[in-house]
């Protein structure tokens, strides 16, 4: 009798990688860096910043390559906070 292998699904996954192309993030934490520098600011308000009307799965995902590219920090404490690094 043949032993069956248990599936790896990491193997049919696609690597992760940001939603939108470094040159686009760059410009974003542009914007984000003329209004508010390297202060940390709630995301509601990063997100007006970069024209999103709500806290959006796009805007959720813009944030996420901004972080991915290092171009942000995020600090949980007292609420989630955006900051330009």
């Amino acid at each position: 009798m043949k032993s069956k292998e248990a599936p790896n699904p990491s193997k049919n996954r696609s690597p992760k990688f940001p939603f939108i192309p470094l040159k686009k993030a760059v410009e974003h934490a542009r914007t984000l860096h003329q209004e508010i520098g390297t202060e940390l600011v709630p995301l509601p308000r990063a997100v007006r910043i970069l024209g999103f009307d709500a806290l959006s799965g796009k805007a959720y995902r813009v944030l996420a390559a901004l972080k991915a590219y290092g171009l942000v920090t995020r600090n949980n404490e007292k609420g989630v906070k955006i900051g330009v690094t």
